[in-house]
């Protein structure tokens, strides 16, 4: 791995200072069940060690346990028990804003303590030398994280809150765990001077890695197949470290534990999805207790066994894995299931015609925005599609990108890991000095509005 200089200076926290938690989910859909599987296991993970629930504020959605789709109804698993009955981290797992209070807006209203609009109304009440513990579990791009309304944050709308945050003096020192694809991109550049340790499952260019996913293996629990992944594999791992743990280790060595299982995985994938360190480094030498630990009177029986994952799987593939296997069990011997068979397979065959219906369209879209940009200059479209540069553009990005969401409609769901991992193209354009969208999104903006109404009219070939 790649060692870093350690910057800044980690404070030592005073004898009244408290542990606070924010976990959140920013997606919905049970193609996306593994991130609240996730935030629930990490919720009862905080628990078992004694963290305080009055202190941990909890966002998701909430569509899982309760999902159509879900074959153990009321039930959400992290982990596969393919003979037995599984270990539902659902149960007592309290969620305090829900549904469509599932906001960027309401993120940051917790974060820096300013109000927020619907849920229980719980916040942060963080004192000046209290600790705070993020974590985020969500898709991702280049320079943002999402939220289930479509809404996005912008990395650098996240590092100026925190900055403000630290000049407000909001806490006293933060760690940062965040899963999603691109997740570096979001923390890349955290100034070493205000407290705040970052961890980030990949780097700012990679997807991350799904897992439990295997019909006939690790996504099974009491020898039913779940139908979605189960989880994510750095959330999977740290909370394993967490579990099996003391709380002794310091965040470096909790960090170089974690990268080096991640590494293993990544290396049956493409070998890039491993974990990344941000901000102030010289946390690390603080302790796992510091974080994920709370008061050992309040510490609380719970353990989900750990499961080696059979396969690893990169998150933008996981929507069409999980609607191919359906078509496929559902139309294999289709004579011999009856009329709620044939039902079933019809079913799962218009599942999956749609969802590659809408893949295609994401791609048309996207090539038809570059295509648009530089109508006659197949180079630079060659150039926009193929390069990866950083996000330093946040207007033109995020207006470029509503756009998108606004103008294709239900036509293309610019919202799901797929259709993100194309994200980059707004960034390229929006850093291409001669369309000069970075001063005039509005530019970019109709632009996206062309590319979406152009879409669907004409196959085409890229080469």
């Amino acid at each position: 791995m790649v060692f870093r200089v350690l910057v800044g200076s980690f404070l030592i926290s005073s004898a009244d200072a408290l542990n606070w938690a924010l976990l959140v989910s920013g997606s919905n859909t049970y193609s996306n069940y593994r991130h609240q599987a996730d935030l629930c296991h990490s919720y009862q993970v905080l628990v078992s060690k004694g963290f305080s629930k009055d202190r941990i504020v909890v966002m998701a959605y909430d569509d899982i346990a309760g999902n159509t789709d879900n074959p153990f109804p009321g039930k959400v698993f992290n982990s596969p028990d393919p003979e037995g009955p599984g270990v539902d981290v659902y149960a007592g797992c309290n969620i305090d804003y829900k549904g469509d209070d599932v906001t960027a807006a309401n993120f940051v209203g917790l974060l820096q303590g300013n109000g927020t609009v619907g849920g229980n109304g719980r916040t942060l009440d963080i004192g000046s030398d209290d600790d705070l513990t993020l974590l985020y579990f969500d898709h991702g791009a280049p320079g943002l994280i999402q939220f289930p309304a479509g809404d996005v944050l912008h990395s650098a709308e996240f590092q100026s809150m925190l900055q403000g945050m630290y000049n407000a003096k909001r806490y006293g020192r933060m760690v940062i765990y965040m899963e999603s694809c691109n997740s570096g991109s979001m923390l890349e550049g955290l100034p070493a001077d205000i407290n705040i340790y970052g961890v980030t499952a990949v780097g700012p260019d990679v997807p991350s890695l799904g897992t439990y996913c295997r019909p006939q293996s690790d996504g099974v629990v009491d020898g039913t197949y779940v139908g979605s992944c189960l989880g994510d594999v750095f959330a999977v791992l740290w909370m394993k470290s967490v579990s099996e743990g003391d709380g002794s280790l310091t965040l470096n060595q909790f960090f170089q534990n974690v990268y080096e299982d991640v590494a293993s995985y990544a290396a049956l994938h493409y070998g890039h999805e491993l974990n990344q360190q941000y901000g102030d480094l010289s946390m690390g030498e603080l302790t796992v207790g510091d974080f994920f630990y709370g008061d050992s009177q309040l510490a609380a029986s719970f353990s989900v066994p750990f499961h080696t994952p059979d396969e690893v799987f990169s998150v933008p593939r996981l929507s069409m894995d999980r609607r191919q296997f359906g078509y496929n069990e559902e139309s294999a011997r289709p004579l011999f299931r009856g009329v709620e068979g044939w039902r079933r397979m019809l079913k799962a065959t218009q599942y999956l015609q749609d969802l590659l219906l809408q893949q295609k369209e994401t791609q048309r879209v996207y090539w038809f925005l570059v295509e648009s940009a530089y109508p006659t200059d197949e180079a630079r479209r060659y150039e926009t599609w193929t390069t990866v540069s950083k996000p330093q553009n946040p207007q033109c990005e995020l207006v470029v990108h509503k756009a998108l969401v606004t103008y294709c409609g239900s036509k293309v769901d610019v919202t799901t890991a797929y259709a993100l991992q194309f994200h980059q193209v707004v960034v390229n354009l929006c850093n291409s000095k001669d369309l000069d969208w970075a001063d005039k999104p509005d530019s970019g903006a109709g632009t996206a509005r062309l590319a979406c109404s152009s879409a669907g009219e004409s196959d085409i070939l890229v080469v």
